[in-house]
C-alpha cells in the first residue's frame, strides 16, 4: 500500500551557525601567547612521576586544543599563535616597548585539579551500574599584552563520565588512565576556547516535502543556495487558498528559508504564525530556537565590533 501523503514527509537542511563567546575580548589581535613550559620538549614528560606526568599530559592536550580552536574563531583573523615558557614570560612582560605595539593576549594556565573515581549505582532492577568519572578544574588568566591588565580570570570545571558493564569479576569498558587524561584535556580545551571566542556549531532543520511539487522545488533551490528563489516560490504557494494543515507547513518552510538567509526577524514571524495555526510542540520548539538565535546575534555583533 502506498503512502497517502508521502513516504518521506520531510528532509533535513543542515548548516552551521555561529555562537557567541561568554566574554568580550575584542578583535583583530596580532598575537596570542599561551604559557606552556613543556610543549617544546614533550620527552621530558616521561621522566616525571605518575601524578605530575598526568597533570602535564592533560594540560598539554588542553593547551594544544585551545590553540587549535581559537585559530578557527573570527576574532583572531591572521593572528600569530605561539607557546611561551615561564622563563621567557617575565622578560616579555617587563619589556613594555616590545609589547606596547602589539594588540595581543597572553593566556596563562594557572592551576589544574584532577580527581578520578568509580561511581556505583543500582538501576530499577537492582543491577549494579558502574561509571568511571574524571573531575577536573582549570584556572586560567588572560591578560591584554599592551596594558598587562587582566581581562579575564576563569575557573573551568567539569566531570567526564564513562559507563561500564557489570561483571562479578571485572569492571568492563573503563578507559585507560591515559585515554581519560587525553579526553579530559581535549574537552577542557574546546570548552575554554568557546568561553573566550565565538565558535561554529552544526544545525539541522526539518523541511516539509510530502507530495507537494512546490515544496520539493523549494528544497532543491535551498540545496543550491538559491534562497531568494526558494522564498519567492514558498510565498507564492502561501498566497493560495490552502488548508490549515498545508499552510502551517508552508509557513514553517518559509521560516527555515529565512533563517538560512540570516533574516531571523522574518524567520521568527513565520515560525510564530505556523505555531499559532496549530499548537504543535515541534513548531513551538523551533520558534524558541529562533529567539535564542536573535539574542546570540546581538551578542555576536557586540563581540565582533
Amino acid at each position: 500500500m502506498g503512502c497517502i501523503n508521502s513516504c518521506i514527509p520531510f528532509k533535513s537542511v543542515d548548516f552551521e551557525i555561529m555562537r557567541p563567546a561568554h566574554v568580550k575580548l575584542g578583535s583583530n589581535y596580532n598575537k596570542v601567547e599561551i604559557l606552556c613550559d613543556y610543549c617544546e620538549n614533550t620527552s621530558a614528560i616521561y621522566l616525571l612521576d605518575s601524578v605530575n606526568r598526568n597533570y602535564t599530559k592533560v594540560s598539554l592536550n588542553f593547551i594544544y586544543t585551545l590553540k587549535e580552536n581559537l585559530q578557527k574563531s573570527p576574532i583572531f583573523p591572521n593572528t600569530e599563535f605561539s607557546l611561551i615558557s615561564s622563563d621567557s614570560l617575565l622578560p616579555t612582560l617587563k619589556n613594555y616597548k616590545a609589547r606596547s605595539m602589539e594588540n595581543g593576549l597572553i593566556i596563562i594556565l594557572d592551576s589544574i585539579y584532577l580527581k578520578d573515581t568509580v561511581i556505583i549505582q543500582n538501576d530499577n532492577l537492582n543491577n549494579k551500574l558502574f561509571s568511571f568519572a574524571m573531575a577536573h578544574k582549570f584556572r586560567c588568566r588572560t591578560y591584554d599584552k599592551r596594558s598587562m591588565m587582566m581581562v579575564d580570570n576563569y575557573l573551568l570545571q567539569d566531570t567526564l563520565f564513562w559507563d561500564a558493564d557489570y561483571s562479578d569479576y571485572l569492571l568492563l569498558s573503563f578507559p585507560e588512565i591515559d585515554e581519560a587524561i587525553w579526553d579530559t584535556g581535549i574537552s577542557a580545551g574546546v570548552k575554554y576556547s568557546h568561553y573566550l571566542a565565538p565558535y561554529w556549531v552544526d544545525q539541522s532543520r526539518d523541511f516539509y516535502i510530502g507530495n507537494n511539487k512546490s515544496f520539493k522545488s523549494s528544497y532543491k533551490l535551498i540545496q543550491l543556495n538559491n534562497l531568494d528563489s526558494a522564498i519567492y516560490l514558498l510565498n507564492n504557494e502561501l498566497s493560495k487558498n490552502t488548508s490549515k494543515l498545508k499552510k502551517e507547513k508552508e509557513l514553517h518552510n518559509l521560516a527555515v528559508a529565512y533563517e538560512l538567509k540570516d533574516d531571523l526577524t522574518n524567520a521568527l514571524v513565520m515560525a510564530d504564525s505556523s505555531y499559532k495555526i496549530k499548537n504543535n510542540k515541534i513548531f513551538k520548539k523551533y520558534a524558541e530556537k529562533l529567539r535564542l538565535r536573535k539574542l546570540d546575534k546581538i551578542a555576536l555583533d557586540w563581540q565582533l565590533n
